[in-house]
């Protein structure tokens, strides 16, 4: 526990640090670009959080260990993400709610990804089924992550009270962090959620 305490602290900062930096020392496109990248690397470590969730859950795919570390699943992690992110921005642009709806059915398709070896698409369809008669227990999921991520951006705001440059540390600082952290501790509550929706179904 300790040392998975101490990898996700690891992790956040990997994945904040670096946005913190360009921010304060580069201009608005390089510190786009940096965000840019820095999303593969949250993607990836999402992944990666979800593998260790399952394997201490005792539920991580035959043979796997931690030394396998994501057994190469990331392209088609990307893969799934890149074709769930369309559809939900379609929905989004359409109706606002089908994109919420997508999301919730999507929103187990990495833990599918890793627990059960299958192809993006075949993820995807199988997130799907084991999501669309629990949405709104998914939802509270969705939502407890949304407030979070609301609610960090909210005390963010706080740093205009202080002068500058020492304001946009303090902005940059705490909301990358916060949102890396939430972003990952997601990714475990999406873990735990598709462990009990596939107990249910079983």
């Amino acid at each position: 526990m300790r040392a998975d305490a101490r990898f996700f602290a690891a992790a956040v900062l990997m994945l904040s640090l670096p946005q913190v930096a360009a921010d304060m020392l580069l201009g608005e496109r390089e510190a786009t670009g940096i965000a840019m990248i820095l999303g593969f690397a949250t993607l990836y470590v999402q992944l990666l959080v979800t593998f260790r969730t399952l394997d201490h859950a005792g539920a991580a795919p035959p043979g796997y260990t931690r030394a396998n570390a994501t057994e190469g699943r990331f392209p088609t992690a990307f893969a799934a993400s890149f074709v769930s992110g369309i559809g939900m921005l379609i929905g989004l642009i359409l109706f606002v709610v089908p994109g919420v709806i997508a999301f919730l059915l999507w929103s187990l398709t990495l833990p599918v990804i890793a627990a059960e070896r299958l192809s993006a698409m075949a993820s995807l369809r199988r997130s799907v089924a084991l999501a669309r008669a629990h949405l709104a227990t998914l939802a509270l999921v969705g939502l407890a992550i949304a407030l979070a991520i609301i609610g960090a951006l909210g005390i963010s705001l706080a740093a205009d009270l202080l002068p500058e440059p020492a304001g946009a540390l303090a902005f940059s600082l705490w909301l990358n962090l916060s949102v890396s952290a939430i972003l990952l501790f997601g990714a475990v509550a999406w873990a735990r959620a598709y462990l009990a929706l596939r107990s249910a179904a079983a």
